[in-house]
């Protein structure tokens, strides 16, 4: 992925801290009472006293620039506030740090103890997975941090390509006493903005207009610190944030449009990939000829170059500058058997073409990316590409970075995201990537179950599909068997920790377009309890979401879902000779839009059978829907605590 665009939103769009020179927070050098703040915020070992950014667009010859003024102000609460002594300024190919002032305010006598900064190092900031990468960081640390110390830093930057401009959070990871965002716009600049998880009533909005341009300035004060919480989507879903893009400018009697609407975006975006591939290169064009020699439905071709392109090339990240935005050529690709995800999207269009088939490259952002083209019609709002390929007017997403996804089912981050499709000059398609249906992701567990001198045993088949198939195939796919064998036991394991496997094969892990399907043997020596005459049998060997609870007072923010996925159990106990069953359960069921399931129990034929299926249908679960999810566990769980008994009928 282009994560010189994820970056840029890290460190130009949503760290940067400034305030103006004259305004310099650090002008207060009377004593802060620690003991106010400390008992204003007693479960927090810093809080940020100011976080404020200052942004001026210029315009220079014929292209805009941004120059900025970043401070911040962080007043430690207690010894523990140590942890946030390092400080890293990150900065790369598209903008520049211009000067740093950083400082501690030491507590002393009725004043503070000046201590600067004076070791600022340079790193490369490399991050997992990349290959390479042009970010840096200057890095430095704070000395003299004790409770009642300010922590402050003010540093200026410039930001050389405006389309990467910009946004601000109004929180942060500790609470913001005063934050603010200010940006000032000249004469013949047309700005556009929007505000995402607060309303503009809830902050102090100002316009300030003078014969040189306008000023816009956002300030937030007393605001919480966000709350990171298990499955959480990204922050841009909730945490309260302003974007602002610039629109359009005039140089010289002529209006050049930067990122007035998604046209505006695709021209730029078009403008950085009309020269990839111009020229045929004979040796991809030799694989090409080899994958579709005997074929001639077009669909089958297409599967076959997307299906080589999974398997041959490995996903490597790379981030150099606009080289993060422009696909390597495909026969570069193809030589070197590696690319980021342009790359692979440039491959695959490339060798479609060669085959005499039509598809185009496709912007699109992740999941983690909430912003549609209509509201951000920005380099914000995507920070992925793939192919797409249509075919009766259906559209498939070409994603070679999820190798073991078959062509009907795309990677699962972009599920209801918007593609920005490419059909040439001036000419695209902004489409919906559909979710996959609950119905295509099953997880289907059939086992058979045998008493036996007071042991429980059973055989059992179990088949996944969809995004079930892919997950569990992509861990087992460089392992080796023995690994292989591990991994599936633990995956199956049910009724307890002492569930044992005696034998167990696996079919299909290599076909994508296959369901993947276990076949086991399998006993579980303490689980059958024995009460007398009676035995006790919990036929809920797997307890999917048991107590899986949301807290609704407390919890704020929503639980993402992976995939929509429907599990499925049945299992069946063959009652032994000389037992009678004396109860089953009641059947159970709680239906919802979203989510729900179904408990049935019956007997037939010597035999009784308990069958359950759990739907989720949904991508988010939002704080609307915790009570309807927690009433949904609670008869869930319930019903899990459920157990059949037999009853000896014969000495």
């Amino acid at each position: 992925m282009r994560r010189n665009h994820r970056r840029a939103g890290r460190i130009i769009l949503a760290a940067w801290l400034a305030l103006s020179a004259d305004f310099a927070f650090a002008q207060k050098t009377t004593l802060l009472n620690l003991e106010e703040y400390q008992k204003k915020y007693p479960e927090e070992n810093a809080i940020w006293l100011s976080k404020k950014e200052t942004h001026t667009i210029k315009l220079e010859g014929s292209a805009l620039k941004v120059y900025s003024t970043n401070y911040e102000e962080m007043l430690m609460l207690s010894e523990k506030g140590s942890v946030y002594a390092d400080k890293s300024i990150y900065f790369g190919h598209f903008n520049k740090i211009l000067s740093i002032d950083a400082k501690t305010l030491v507590p002393d006598g009725k004043g503070y103890k000046k201590i600067k900064v004076n070791n600022i190092s340079t790193r490369n900031d490399v991050s997992g997975g990349v290959f390479f990468d042009d970010n840096q960081a200057k890095s430095f640390v704070y000395t003299g941090i004790q409770p009642g110390a300010r922590t402050v830093l003010s540093y200026k930057e410039v930001l050389n390509e405006p389309r990467f401009f910009g946004s601000f959070f109004f929180n942060s990871y500790i609470p913001t006493v005063e934050a603010e965002f200010s940006v000032f716009v000249p004469k013949g600049v047309k700005i556009r903005y929007k505000l995402f998880g607060i309303e503009e009533k809830d902050l102090e909005f100002m316009k300030y207009e003078t014969g040189k341009g306008v000023t816009y300035t956002w300030r937030a004060k007393n605001m919480k610190r966000y709350e990171l919480e298990n499955d959480a989507p990204n922050i841009r879903y909730y945490s309260p944030h302003v974007v602002v893009l610039i629109d359009e400018y005039t140089v010289k009697g002529e209006t050049r449009k930067l990122l007035s609407d998604a046209a505006a975006l695709y021209s730029w975006y078009y403008s950085l990939v009309k020269d990839v591939n111009t020229d045929e290169s004979p040796a991809l064009k030799k694989v090409v000829d080899s994958l579709t020699s005997g074929t001639t439905d077009e669909f089958e071709k297409v599967k076959k170059i997307f299906y080589w392109v999974q398997d041959n090339i490995k996903y490597v990240a790379f981030e150099d500058g606009l080289g993060g935005f422009i696909p390597r050529q495909a026969a570069q690709v193809c030589d070197k058997r590696y690319g980021d995800c342009k790359d692979m999207a440039s491959i695959i269009t490339e060798m479609l073409t060669m085959a005499g088939i039509q598809s185009h490259l496709t912007w699109i952002g992740s999941r983690d990316i909430p912003y549609t083209y209509d509201d951000v019609p920005a380099p914000l709002a995507d920070n992925h590409m793939i192919a797409a390929y249509v075919k009766d007017g259906n559209y498939y997403f070409l994603d070679a970075t999820g190798p073991n996804a078959p062509i009907e089912i795309h990677t699962a981050f972009i599920q209801g995201k918007e593609a920005l499709v490419g059909f040439g000059e001036n000419k695209f398609e902004i489409v919906k990537v559909p979710e996959i249906a609950k119905e295509k992701n099953l997880f289907i567990d059939s086992a058979m179950l045998k008493i036996s001198d007071g042991k429980l045993s059973g055989t059992g088949i179990a088949v996944c599909s969809g995004y079930e198939k892919i997950d569990v195939s992509y861990h087992m796919k460089s392992m080796s068997e023995e690994d292989k064998l591990k991994f599936i036991k633990g995956y199956l394991e049910k009724g307890n920790n002492k569930f044992q496997v005696d034998s167990l094969q696996h079919f299909n892990l290599k076909d994508r377009e296959k369901d993947l399907r276990f076949m086991y043997k399998f006993r579980l020596p303490d689980y059958l309890k024995v009460n007398g005459n009676e035995l006790y049998l919990n036929m809920n060997l797997d307890k999917t979401y048991m107590n899986d609870l949301l807290d609704a007072e407390k919890r704020k923010v929503p639980r993402e879902v992976e995939y929509k996925s429907i599990d499925r159990f049945v299992t069946v106990l063959e009652v032994p000779q000389g037992y009678s069953v004396t109860y089953l359960p009641a059947n159970a069921s709680y239906k919802s839009k979203y989510f729900g399931f179904e408990i049935s129990y019956f007997q037939k034929d010597g035999k009784i059978y308990m069958e359950k299926t759990i739907y989720i249908d949904t991508l988010m679960i939002t704080p609307a829907d915790f009570q309807e999810w927690n009433k949904m566990i609670k008869a869930l769980s319930k019903a899990y605590n459920e157990s059949i008994i037999l009853k000896k009928t014969v000495n």
